[in-house]
C-alpha cells in the first residue's frame, strides 16, 4: 500500500473504470474515510456522470481533502442509476499542512 501525501483542498483522483456494454449511463464518486473499513466518512467528492464506451475510461473524481489526518480512499460506482459497488483503493492519503512557499502537490 502506497502512502500519498497531499495538502488540504480540492484534489482530483483519476480512476480507470470499465463498464460494458457501451452506451450505459454510469457515475462514480470518491470518498475518504479515517478507518480502513470505510465506515467513518471524512470527505465525499462530487458524483461524476458519464456514458460507457465499452472500454476502460479514466474518470476524474474531485474531492475536498480535509486538513490533517490519514485517510483511506474509496470509490463508489452506480450503473444506470443503481448502486453497483464500493471499491477500496490501495493508497492511504496523508494530509499535511504546508506553510511558507513551495511547489504545489498534485494527486495523480
Amino acid at each position: 500500500m502506497a502512502v500519498i501525501t497531499l495538502t488540504a483542498g480540492l484534489r482530483t483522483l483519476t480512476v480507470p473504470i470499465s463498464v460494458s456494454p457501451a452506451g450505459q449511463s454510469w457515475s462514480a464518486l470518491v470518498y475518504l474515510s479515517s478507518d480502513a473499513e470505510g465506515n467513518t466518512v471524512a470527505a465525499t467528492g462530487t458524483e461524476k456522470v458519464t456514458t460507457s464506451t465499452g472500454s476502460v475510461y479514466n474518470i476524474d473524481l474531485p474531492v475536498s481533502v480535509p486538513i490533517g489526518g490519514s485517510y483511506h480512499t474509496w470509490v463508489v460506482v452506480y450503473i444506470n442509476g443503481a448502486y453497483w459497488g464500493t471499491y477500496s483503493q490501495t493508497n492511504t492519503v496523508v494530509v499535511i499542512t504546508v506553510t511558507g512557499s513551495g511547489g504545489i502537490i498534485t494527486w495523480d
